[in-house]
């Protein structure tokens, strides 16, 4: 796991320093941990495609499904910590992380192409669509965000499909010191 997080963060510094987009992609493509959850090409038929428009937060953005609609996604299973917004109170506080976990969803996700696979609920009581995230190359977002610290499990019944694949990534974060899992 350390080989990959050396991976990750050769990655994401030539990413910075080159401001390549495709560097991010491959990274995605190449460091996705191994819990099963991924998909092959073919399995993405059953799934509902959409362009990635816009990203609120870390756990909440716009996806332009194939219908031409615009949906708001939240991603099953992760939670990832609150930035202020314009519509926030004057005296908010970003979480530690928040902004870092916004721009890895921005660098990631807009302008892509995902494919969202639903679980058991439809939508959050904020009408958002609930769905699990896959690129283009088959890497699961929720897996992506956990393994780099910067969200955490968060469980909502019944909604638990890949619950224990995504606990195994997060506590890999957490026995590795990642982000928001630093012993600072």
């Amino acid at each position: 796991m350390k080989r990959k997080l050396l991976i990750i963060t050769l990655f994401i510094s030539l990413f910075i320093f080159t401001g390549c987009d495709d560097l991010l992609d491959a990274a995605a493509d190449m460091t996705a941990p191994d819990t099963g959850a991924s998909l092959e090409l073919d399995e993405k038929e059953n799934l509902q495609k959409g362009v990635v428009t816009y990203v609120i937060d870390g756990d909440t953005f716009d996806v332009e499904l194939e219908s031409g609609v615009v949906e708001r996604v939240r991603p099953i299973l992760v939670d990832a910590p609150e930035i202020c917004h314009a519509s926030s109170p004057p005296d908010c506080e970003p979480e530690p992380f928040g902004e870092d976990a916004t721009d890895f969803t921005r660098e990631l996700l807009t302008g892509k192409t995902v494919y969202l696979e639903q679980d058991v609920s439809e939508r959050d009581p904020f009408d958002r669509l609930l769905f699990y995230v896959y690129l283009e190359a088959g890497s699961m977002y929720q897996e992506l965000i956990l393994a780099e610290g910067l969200a955490e499990v968060a469980v909502y019944e019944p909604d638990v499909k890949y619950r224990d694949a995504l606990e195994s990534v997060e506590q890999q974060a957490k026995s590795e010191g990642i982000n928001l899992w630093g012993n600072d």
